[in-house]
């Protein structure tokens, strides 16, 4: 499966990386390759441009703020700015993320909620001061009814992501703002677990409670598993899709997270012999991971009749396109509860190979991916924190091996030496195939 990131310029729509992207990577491993692409870094003339932008971002006009925020985003998401920001633009920006949302119209509330992601995703561990600014803000956002519902949605991705990327704060003035994961994972659960949250508002809450799930330690994934799988099996029976995909791609990390941490642990307390060891990490495909592990007041079986009846779901209620996205997502969920390997994806940049192959990191993937965008390569090749957050590291330098013309010429061409006599050899080697297959007929 290939992941495409749009190259065109200009593209500031975001485009979701679905679970669904990935679903028939279980057998065929998907590949990015990145070979092609230039990586951007900023110049002179660049940084007067961005600077140029920077200074629209106080004019009057919604719609000069708005052009202004959509270069400023597009460059942060295919340059990488760490030490640009540092000298002294990034308060000046997150002071435009707080004034957008709060104050901008719609449009303008969305690009500034695509910013504040940004600048986490760039400055990493230390967007704790980002988050301090905005956090106020995001949480009146996602509380108040009255605000259009795409800004309370992408209020909910900034808060989850800019939770992922920063470290463990609390407030000294106000206990109640904090980066905790607990407590960014406590308000996500009760939005999506209250039923008059908006359809769209809780398909959100859901990706980011599974994202934050995916930096929590295994007796933290236990809790969770026990306190939340009620609240996503009802998510299941939802008339929307993206809250049902979601509910059933976060069932699928809750599982896949206990079921690696419990096997590590285990792996750590005692010696086994090979044949032992390999029972440990794999099931067989009749068994129901379900039956594990204690998920509360919910029956494992009826959660599992209720996942394979929406991986196999032939309703007429629904569009024959809504039913494939629908089938591909639950059937590897199902795959996986029933004992197969979870999806897997392979990103190829500059030659080097990422590996994602199992829920939680196909997770986060998605989650960087439906912010950076085009610019996800170049990220992922400069941004150290990025990488560290990921779990992955590129080799600094790194160079694919090629051929020079000479020997291209010398073992590929086919008037090549080599090339002429591998011609002769097999002339001779049908001939004799030939020879001896006449003397068998006259036999």
């Amino acid at each position: 499966m290939v992941l495409k990131t749009s190259k065109r310029k200009g593209a500031h729509k975001d485009k979701d990386l679905d679970m669904s992207d990935v679903s028939s990577t279980s057998s065929s491993t998907g590949s990015v390759n990145g070979d092609s692409e230039e990586v951007d870094t900023p110049n002179d003339s660049f940084l007067a441009s961005f600077d140029d932008n920077m200074d629209l971002l106080t004019e009057k006009r919604s719609s000069t703020r708005e052009k202004a925020l959509q270069n400023i985003t597009q460059n942060l998401s295919t340059h990488y700015m760490l030490d640009e920001l540092m000298d002294g633009r990034i308060l000046t920006l997150t002071e435009s993320v707080k004034g957008g949302v709060k104050k901008g119209n719609e449009n303008e509330a969305l690009l500034a909620c695509k910013l504040g992601s940004l600048l986490a995703v760039t400055v990493g561990e230390q967007s704790s001061d980002i988050a301090r600014d905005i956090f106020p803000i995001l949480l009146d956002v996602i509380k108040d009814s009255e605000k259009p519902v795409p800004v309370r949605v992408a209020a909910v991705d900034t808060y989850s992501i800019v939770t992922f990327m920063s470290e463990d704060f609390e407030d000294p003035d106000d206990h109640n703002i904090t980066s905790s994961k607990e407590t960014a994972m406590m308000l996500l659960k009760e939005l999506f677990e209250n039923s008059d949250t908006p359809t769209a508002l809780s398909a959100s809450a859901i990706k980011g409670w599974s994202l934050l799930c995916t930096q929590n330690s295994t007796e933290g994934i236990q809790t969770d598993m026990e306190t939340t799988m009620e609240g996503l099996e009802r998510c299941l029976d939802s008339d929307d899709l993206k809250v049902r995909t979601a509910a059933g791609e976060a069932i699928a990390v809750l599982v896949d997270m206990v079921h690696v941490g419990t096997a590590t642990k285990d792996e750590d307390e005692f010696d086994y012999d090979e044949e032992e060891e390999e029972s440990i990490m794999t099931r067989s495909t009749t068994e129901n991971l379900l039956d594990e592990f204690s998920i509360g007041n919910v029956d494992s079986s009826l959660l599992m009749d209720k996942l394979c009846s929406l991986a196999s779901n032939s309703s007429k209620t629904i569009s024959k396109k809504e039913k494939g996205v629908q089938r591909n997502v639950f059937r590897d969920v199902v795959k996986f509860l029933e004992g197969g390997a979870p999806p897997s994806l392979i990103l190829t940049i500059k030659s080097q190979k990422l590996p994602f192959s199992d829920w939680s990191s196909i997770a986060q993937l998605n989650a960087v991916t439906q912010i950076l965008q085009e610019g996800l390569q170049t990220q992922l090749e400069l941004n150290g924190e990025l990488q560290n957050v990921l779990g992955v590291q590129l080799e600094k330098g790194y160079k694919k091996k090629t051929l020079s013309q000479s020997e291209k010429r010398k073992f590929l061409s086919p008037n090549s030496q080599i090339a002429k006599s591998r011609t002769k050899l097999r002339t001779k080697q049908r001939a004799r195939q030939n020879f001896d297959a006449a003397l068998t007929n006259d036999d």
